[in-house]
């Protein structure tokens, strides 16, 4: 949200900016649902082996650095450096396009660097939550995946010019998942598991 204040403030893409914090807001408090509806234990707290470091009392499935880690990184990518997805080739607004074309093109090299940047902080921010010992591969994997759907929804609105209906459409299809994985299906093979804490 910082990185969207900074671009409020000193650049001219005020509603991008306002759209990319609002983002961000809605994966932190979408993960927050999320936690409580698989109602899954970090590893800490079922295994004696595995010693939590940064120890949270909030469930763990799905990683809320992994998810927002994604929203984070290639939302901001796609909100204000379009061209540096080379599948976004589509003018989607009259005030896109504007800043489409006062937008310098960038060379093929800086597109590839930014996206393996990205990547790379990524999977570096779910692989230390291992590390740290607070969350599984599958919890880490699953915070990835409703990440790049909330990026995925962002990118359709755009596409058809809808960049005002992104929360709620977001919002919508969530709603969609939680009836149907609400206590029912175990997603990546990881076993949910009840937990009394001491």
């Amino acid at each position: 949200m910082l990185l969207g204040g900074l671009q409020f403030m000193l650049s001219s893409k005020k509603i991008e900016s306002i759209l990319y914090i609002f983002l961000c807001m809605f994966g932190f408090t979408s993960n927050g649902l999320l936690k409580n509806a698989y109602h899954q234990p970090r590893p800490y707290w079922v295994e004696d082996e595995i010693e939590g470091i940064g120890c949270n009392m909030e469930f763990g499935k799905p990683s809320g650095h992994a998810q927002t880690s994604v929203i984070i990184y290639y939302s901001y990518l796609f909100i204000f450096y379009p061209s540096t997805f080379i599948f976004n080739k589509v003018k989607v607004s009259d005030n896109q396009e504007k800043s489409n074309k006062d937008e310098p093109q960038n060379k093929k090299g800086l597109v590839i660097f930014l996206n393996i940047l990205a990547f790379l902080c990524i999977i570096m921010t779910g692989l230390s939550r291992v590390f740290l010992g607070v969350h599984t591969i599958g919890q880490v994997s699953l915070g990835w995946i409703y990440g790049l759907y909330i990026v995925h929804q962002k990118s359709i609105a755009n596409e058809h010019g809808r960049q005002c209906e992104i929360l709620k459409n977001v919002c919508f299809n969530f709603s969609y998942v939680h009836c149907c994985n609400f206590d029912g299906y175990y997603i990546i093979g990881i076993e949910q598991k009840s937990v009394q804490l001491k």
